[in-house]
């Protein structure tokens, strides 16, 4: 079995490797990150959903009547099945 060494950046000397019980090489990292809070969405209120439904609305009338439209019967079909299934 081989062992692997690595050169360590602050005095040149070497370093031996781990490695985890499944073989894979073990790595300490440390990860520092900027986020810039500008580019962080803010928190919607039930208005600015309600205005943001009803834009888009406005721009897709033919495709939101015809979902609206669409689930209404599908909820239409699944009353009446629950209903003749006798179980609810």
């Amino acid at each position: 079995m081989a062992q692997l060494y690595a050169k360590k950046t602050s005095d040149g000397l070497p370093k031996a490797l781990e490695c985890t019980d499944e073989g894979l090489l073990k790595v300490d990292t440390e990860l520092t990150a900027m986020i810039d809070p500008a580019g962080l969405a803010t928190e919607a209120t039930a208005a600015d959903v309600k205005t943001a439904v009803e834009a888009l609305a406005v721009a897709t009338p033919d495709t939101a009547l015809g979902d609206l439209a669409s689930m209404s019967a599908d909820l239409g079909s699944i009353d009446s099945k629950l209903a003749a299934s006798g179980e609810y």
